[in-house]
């Protein structure tokens, strides 16, 4: 409604005469969208001064004091526009002109909004010279393009235009000298919808332009200018003699070309500011003319940032060689950089090759041949830097970086989609790095060598300390954030993988940093290679040691081996002894367990004499599917009405699962006696041999009650007997067993295994280095109790280990490494071996004592206690006799000591548990358990947490944790006694 009178009110003034026609039909003012031109007539303008519009003027046509929406045509008379001009702000200076503000009502000082500024047009103003402060400061409603061009502005003071974020251009006048001043500025600050700031003259496609007649750009000119997308570039002129701080802090500008002329002594930037070229926008150039200029500014001014350190350049020109080739670059940025043609302005070439090399030197091993500026190589997406103000490119050898695979077990992959394929062998995965200089074990220091060195991480549900960041600090580096990086360098290029706990997939991965180091006739390491971390660390400086853009991630998938078992509980049913014309004995009920991990398909056994009765749920038509640790039941009876015998039988159940087939079997025992005939009772005994040997008699053997029974176990041609089970407890390798005065049922099982041909410690020449005669415990556990041996081995335990075992032990000290203290416990073996030539450091110095010996190494160490024998070799496809390791390994193979796995592989590169380094060095000294001993005098034997009689290792482990004395009879070792 009072829109509408406001309306009516303006049609009669228009009616008396009192508002002119063109003025009425710009709009009524009453929306944005339908601003009313402000006449003449309506605007205060004292002696070239346009302080604002007039309060009476404004009352009369607005009695309902609405708020108004006002567009301006700036009279040709203007030559000044006072402070807040533009704005209803209340000032002083416009009380006294009697000009409306938002709180000068008559009779009414209460702050009241008047009018939003919609349009302003400064077409006719012809004579303005300056725009003073705030004149249109936060006007938002102002749209379209601000143009000045056909004003003589000279200068516009702090904040004119600021906030103006309505605005899509802005032209600037040629007359146009001061935006502020060094201190004050912001005339364009927040005028974020702005595509472009240029001249009248500029081309359309120009986005920020600046006059040659500018000497002034204020602090924060033109921060957080631009609107999304907008790509500006600018040429600051020469004539620019001031720049304020953060002058130009807005993202959106990514190159400024300072024209300006530095003097390296007296410097001709001292009205620049050190932030005067903030832009936060990551990738930004600044450009200066010269050398000069750029070190007048650098070391004068002191830019306040290290982003606009890094972001300053100037062009030179590159001469390469002696070929009439000249390239124009930015010194201290991307090679790739190409000035833009015509402009002053560059680009990234992503395609961009150096100059093509012609009649260049001979190869090197390990160097690519290439461009030097300086002393540093040139790469197609190196960086160019240089102090020389004419550089010229040289041919030179550049070192080559390193070929890098993921690999799993020591064997490269195709991608970084790993799969490790669990079964009874030590599984790793990581990279294959691989470098024609690379020294290896026995490679020669003389001359130059590189080595590398890894940081791991586990990358876990976000996180760059995932589980094993904690459960291995020795082995994977970790994060405390803020930049602080914990780093682990380790030799280790591949991790273990023992589980589906190592597993990552999806978000979580493994990532790994390589560091390549080069030495050269016996120099201190330099780093020449260095992949990147790939997360984000607030706080760290982003990696500056990287050398290349790669880094290196991967993933795991374990499969588990497939695992087909089923379990029978209870393991045997005796159902008693019964006289003709009994009472059937109780049916019992069999649980069977799918104790694998996969599915079996379980089929109801049949049993002559037997009624067999499923039970539960699941079954159908006389077979049920069980899932991983899944059961079901059925019950046994002996059939009534049997006749008198013995109806001892083995049940057997059968279960499927794909192509593999599984049983459990029950022992029953069930006797009818003839009524009243007083009959004699007998019990089975079930003798079993394994593969490779006999048992006699065999099968199932009826004793008498009380009645005495021995079996004779005989070993096949190259087998031996490994032990002999009595109801699933060893005796030992025994060759005969006597059960006496049966009165239960038994079961005997005999185990042979190939006999093992190892050569003799005499023949091989350790016997004179490590004491073979004495059975010495030479191998202890740890402080909590257990033995490890499934841990890996670290290079500190191999050296004590043999050094334990070394006969001379008075050895002077020849060779040091810098990574053992003298005081660490395995010191003095490290440093007694080492002298003696029996370890190797790992290049720098260095021993790495607590890192894990791979299976190469080992081997390595071990051969030098022995003579090489003559005509070794292997047949592991992973073992090639370019290894430096080769002929260890063979000779290691044919004196019996090593084997590898059954995938026909040696892995020399993965690390080596602490049980298969105790069966290698028992091989070697000759030793070989007892194991009727051990079975006898288990409970004086040295005892681990981590270890049962059912570890594969338990007996080779027992000869090496518990010293004795022993005798050699039959060829055997026959342990006689306990030592301390």
């Amino acid at each position: 409604m009072k829109k509408r009178l406001i309306a009516l009110f303006l049609s009669l003034v228009l009616a008396l005469g009192l508002l002119p026609t063109a003025a009425a039909a710009a709009g009524d003012g009453l929306t944005a969208d339908n601003p009313m031109e402000v006449p003449v007539e309506g605007l205060v303008i004292t002696n070239g001064t346009y302080y604002g519009i007039s309060k009476e003027w404004y009352e009369r046509i607005n009695p309902e004091k609405k708020l108004m929406y006002f567009s301006i045509t700036v009279p040709e008379s203007v030559t000044i526009i006072a402070k807040d001009g533009f704005r209803d702000a209340w000032s002083n200076d416009k009380q006294k002109n009697q000009v409306i503000t938002n709180y000068n009502y008559s009779g009414d000082k209460k702050y009241t909004e008047k009018y939003k500024m919609v349009k302003i047009d400064f077409s006719k103003a012809a004579s303005l010279t300056t725009i003073q402060s705030q004149a249109a400061m936060s006007c938002t409603y102002l749209s379209g393009i601000l143009d000045l061009s056909k004003t003589k502005v000279e200068t516009i003071e702090k904040s004119a235009f600021s906030g103006c974020s309505g605005l899509t251009g802005v032209i600037l006048p040629d007359t146009l000298k001061s935006l502020g001043n060094q201190d004050s500025g912001s005339a364009f600050n927040g005028c974020s919808g702005l595509q472009y700031i240029r001249l009248s003259s500029s081309d359309d496609g120009t986005v920020f332009e600046l006059p040659a007649s500018l000497t002034c750009i204020g602090r924060q000119t033109f921060r957080n200018c631009f609107a999304d997308g907008v790509d500006a570039r600018v040429v600051i002129p020469a004539s620019v003699e001031t720049i304020g701080s953060e002058a130009f802090y807005s993202s959106r500008i990514s190159q400024i070309v300072v024209k300006r002329q530095g003097d390296g002594w007296d410097s001709n930037f001292t009205g620049y500011g050190d932030s005067a070229f903030k832009t936060g926008n990551s990738n930004l150039l600044i450009i200066f003319r010269d050398n000069t200029s750029y070190w007048d500014y650098r070391l004068n001014v002191q830019p306040g940032t290290s982003a606009i350190r890094n972001a300053m350049t100037y062009p030179l020109t590159i001469q390469f060689g002696d070929t009439d080739i000249e390239q124009e670059k930015l010194n201290y940025q991307s090679i790739q950089y190409t000035r833009i043609e015509g402009t002053e302005f560059w680009e990234k070439d992503a395609a961009y090759i150096l100059p093509t090399l012609e009649n260049t030197p001979a190869e090197r091993p390990g160097y690519d041949v290439s461009w030097m500026l300086g002393s540093i190589p040139l790469t197609d997406t190196g960086k160019i830097e240089t102090k020389l103000t004419t550089p010229k490119a040289t041919v030179s050898y550049a070192l080559q970086n390193p070929t890098v695979d993921y690999s799993v077990d020591g064997k490269a992959q195709e991608n970084s989609s790993l799969t490790v394929q669990l079964d009874d062998q030590a599984h790793s995965a990581g990279v294959k790095v691989s470098h024609p200089l690379l020294l290896e074990e026995q490679g020669s220091e003389e001359g130059e060598y590189v080595y590398f060195r890894y940081c791991w991480w586990d990358e876990y549900e976000q996180s760059t300390n995932g589980p094993r960041s904690e459960e291995e600090p020795e082995l994977f580096s970790s994060s405390e954030g803020s930049g602080m990086l914990n780093r682990v360098q380790t030799s280790v290029s591949e991790i273990p993988i023992e589980g589906k706990e190592d597993e990552r997939n999806g978000s979580n991965q493994y990532m790994v940093e390589i560091y390549g180091y080069i030495v050269k006739n016996g120099a201190d390491p330099e780093l020449f290679y260095k992949s990147p971390y790939n997360f984000i660390d607030i706080g760290s400086d982003n990696d500056p040691e990287a050398t290349v853009l790669n880094s290196y991630v991967f993933h795991v998938t374990v499969k588990e081996a497939p695992v087909y078992t089923i379990k029978a509980d209870p393991a045997e049913l005796d159902f008693g002894s019964v006289q003709t014309g009994y009472t059937q004995p109780a049916a019992q009920t069999v649980t069977i367990t799918n104790t694998g991990n996969q599915s079996v398909t379980i089929t109801l056994p049949t049993l002559t004499n037997y009624d067999i009765v499923a039970t539960g749920d699941g079954w159908t038509e006389g077979s049920i599917t069980l899932a991983p640790n899944a059961t079901a039941t059925f019950t046994v009876q002996p059939n009534a009405g049997l006749a008198a015998g013995n109806y001892d039988a083995t049940l057997t159940v059968t279960g499927i699962g794909g192509t593999n087939t599984v049983t459990a079997t029950v022992p029953l025992t069930f006797t009818v006696q003839s009524g009243g005939s007083g009959g004699v009772t007998r019990y089975t005994i079930t003798a079993s041999a394994g593969e490779g040997g006999a048992i006699s008699p065999s099968g199932s053997v009826q004793v008498v009650r009380g009645g005495d029974k021995t079996f004779t176990i005989t070993p096949g041609e190259g087998y031996e007997i490994a032990d002999v089970l009595v109801d699933g407890e060893s005796v030992g390798a025994v060759s005969s067993y006597t059960f006496e005065n049966v009165r239960t049922r038994h079961t005997i099982e005999a185990v042979f295994a190939e006999t093992e041909t190892v050569a003799d410690p005499d023949d091989t020449g350790v016997s004179g280095w490590l004491n073979t005669i004495d059975h010495m415990a030479y191998l202890a556990g740890y402080p909590d109790g257990a033995f490890g041996p499934d841990r890996n081995m670290t290079r500190a335990e191999a050296a004590q280990m043999f050094y334990n075992l070394l006969l001379d032990k008075d050895v002077t000290t020849t060779v040091t490494f810098a990574d053992v203290d003298d005081g660490a416990w395995y010191a003095e073996a490290v440093h007694t071996l080492a002298s003696l030539g029996i370890l190797n450091g790992v290049g720098d110095g260095r021993y790495e004592p607590e890192r894990a010996i791979t299976r190469a190494e080992f081997t390595a160490i071990a051969m030098r206690f022995a003579k090489a024998p003559a005509g070794g070799e292997t047949c592991f496809t992973d073992v090639h006799e370019s290894d430096w390791f080769y002929a260890d390994v063979a000779g290691a193979v044919q004196y019996g000591w090593i084997e590898g796995y059954g995938d026909g592989t040696f892995r020399p590169g993965s690390s080596i548990t602490r049980a298969e380094v105790t069966a290698i060095v028992n091989r070697m000294l000759g030793r070989r358990a007892d194991t009727a001993f051990l079975a006898a005098h288990a409970e004086d034997l040295t005892a681990f947490t981590d270890l049962t009689s059912r570890h594969w290792a338990w007996e080779t482990i027992m000869e090496a944790a518990n010293g004795h004395t022993w005798d050699k009879r039959g060829g055997a070792e026959v342990w006689t006694a306990l030592t301390p």
